[in-house]
């Protein structure tokens, strides 16, 4: 893959600005379907397992008990989404600050956040658990403009969700934020404000 002019292709084919973007862009892409690839050498595997060493022991025992019941990763995925569906989340674009134990905050008292909050903290339950975890950012919508034949992404469309590396089919996308507010992944950031707004949420 060749960098566009004004871009840098990172590590793990992410694509960055090397300068502030301040008007529009445009690219023509194409993509084609990702040669699978399931190794991941220990050199690479080490960082994405990596957590702060302040991370709290309720939430050490919160991914060592999905670990210890299920040690398939596929299953302790789903017991993390499980969590973050049944415990009481709520998404907020508007959470209020959080403080120097943010992670146990987020996971144990308040349980509200916007989609950074829910993919960061997945990520390291993840890595708790044994399992490779990256967290990823970028647009998730946007709208297509017909006559132009491009699509509008706005700042209203940024997103952040995880990936997680599988031992039998390498990098899969996970995003514990549509178990919480589905409505904001399925139909956008308009349509679930608007949503909320009429029910008042």
């Amino acid at each position: 893959m060749n960098s566009p002019s004004g871009a840098v292709l990172a590590p793990g084919n992410y694509l960055w600005s090397n300068q502030p973007i301040h008007k529009p862009r445009r690219y023509e892409v194409t993509s084609y379907p990702e040669i699978p690839n399931n190794r991941l050498h220990s050199r690479e595997r080490e960082p994405l397992l990596q957590v702060p060493a302040s991370i709290s022991p309720a939430a050490r025992a919160l991914a060592q008990s999905w670990a210890t019941e299920k040690p398939n990763p596929r299953a302790i995925v789903n017991k993390a989404l499980e969590f973050f569906r049944t415990q009481g989340f709520h998404y907020s674009f508007s959470p209020g600050q959080y403080g120097k134990n943010d992670l146990d905050e987020f996971l144990f008292h308040r349980r509200l956040g916007f989609c950074e909050h829910y993919a960061a903290s997945f990520a390291t339950l993840m890595r708790l658990a044994g399992i490779p975890a990256r967290v990823v950012t970028g647009y998730l919508g946007g709208e297509y403009n017909e006559i132009g034949h491009f699509f509008l992404v706005r700042q209203a469309d940024a997103h952040a969700w995880c990936e997680v590396w599988f031992p039998d089919s390498g990098w899969e996308r996970v995003d514990p934020t549509a178990v919480v507010a589905p409505d904001r992944v399925n139909l956008g950031v308009n349509f679930f404000l608007e949503r909320r707004a009429a029910t008042g949420q």
